[in-house]
């Protein structure tokens, strides 16, 4: 029987040994950041892909937070502790609606915590009145999702209708003829696949499986999140995503041009049906981390966090769309990009709560806020 030759044994020992080293880190580092999902809440849908399931709750801790956080979804699909929002508003009660993506449904901040609860008791506090909040945030919709779940919240008889608005709610294409496309999508997907294809976890190529390997890998994750730390390259690393990097721009190319004419028609018409529902509705503008590192550091000279908050307002100004911009308040804080998780790219609780006190305090100093 022959023998393997001994460079061969050599190499085959260091690789076992490498192998059994990384295990053994990605074992500490499970145990040292522990993640919990029990499941999706989605269910499929004909106008939006996908909407939350009604009665279902899910538990979910990222591994970046230190909380797990438990997600019910009532009996008419909106987050909450309760089905009283199901019921239409009592006399002298103030509803207001928030729509977004993730951001305003807050997976990762307890009930308690989102902006949109923060922002309703404020507003009851300061009112001494009775003031309802229904969270309609899914996570992975864009602008032409919260454009059409508009007339479900309109069905809830609310005062103002709120619109977590986020650049990367404008990274898809809503021209007409995508939007058509897309609306076609749901009959040949299933429930998994249509969450997958939201939340990009469906795509394939060596980019988007490198993407993925911090979702698989703990010890992965971990070494991401000290780069990510480091603001500096954080911003090396998130120039690269070209064209979806671009609003940070000074001057916006053709490409972001074109979402901002998107963004204006399906807000044009989020407007008419609002207005004539009787109802107040409310854009509010929620920078990505990326602005916030820019906004705590002097910018190179060709970015700029504020280009495409600007943009929008111009456009809501516009539209008669009341316009609230979180910008304002990260900019009156220390360190804006702590307010966010590195990797994660979510608000943190305390960027949750930094949130809903600009919402509450912008809705009032506006006097948006009708009497009961």
């Amino acid at each position: 029987m022959s023998r393997l030759p001994p460079w061969l044994v050599n190499t085959l020992l260091v690789c076992g040994s490498l192998l059994f080293f990384l295990a053994v880190l990605e074992g500490a580092a499970r145990l040292v950041w522990p993640a919990t999902d029990t499941g999706s809440c989605f269910e499929p849908d004909a106008r939006v892909l996908y909407r939350p399931r009604p009665h279902c709750e899910r538990t979910f801790k990222p591994a970046e937070s230190p909380l797990t956080v438990r997600l019910r979804y009532n009996a008419c699909r909106v987050r909450a502790g309760n089905d009283r929002s199901c019921d239409p508003p009592g006399t002298g009660v103030v509803r207001i609606v928030g729509l977004g993506d993730s951001f305003t449904e807050a997976a990762v901040a307890p009930f308690p915590d989102t902006y949109l609860e923060v922002a309703r008791r404020d507003l009851a506090h300061t009112l001494s009145d009775s003031v309802e909040m229904l969270n309609l945030g899914v996570g992975g919709y864009d602008l032409l999702q919260e454009a059409d779940r508009l007339d479900e919240a309109l069905t809830f008889a609310p005062d103002l209708v709120t619109v977590g608005l986020l650049p990367n709610d404008l990274f898809d294409d809503l021209s007409e003829e995508a939007i058509r496309v897309r609306r076609g999508m749901v009959h040949a997907l299933g429930p998994r696949t249509v969450a997958e294809y939201r939340n990009g976890t469906a795509s394939s190529g060596v980019a988007a499986t490198i993407r993925k390997i911090p979702g698989y890998s703990r010890l992965a994750l971990m070494i991401q999140h000290a780069l990510f730390a480091s603001t500096r390259l954080y911003l090396t690393l998130y120039r690269a995503r070209g064209e979806d990097a671009a609003y940070l721009a000074p001057a916006l190319g053709p490409a972001w041009q074109r979402r901002l004419r998107d963004a204006a028609r399906l807000l044009a018409g989020m407007q008419r049906r609002a207005s004539g529902a009787g109802t107040t509705l409310v854009v509010v503008f929620i920078p990505q981390r990326i602005q916030a590192v820019l906004l705590e550091q002097k910018p190179p000279a060709d970015l700029n966090p504020r280009t495409l908050g600007r943009r929008l307002h111009a456009i809501c100004d516009t539209l008669g769309i009341p316009f609230i911009d979180f910008t304002e308040a990260l900019e009156t804080h220390p360190a804006p990009a702590d307010l966010y998780f590195p990797v994660d790219g979510h608000l943190t609780v305390e960027g949750q709560r930094l949130l809903g006190r600009h919402l509450a305090s912008s809705l009032l100093a506006r006097g948006l806020i009708p009497s009961p």
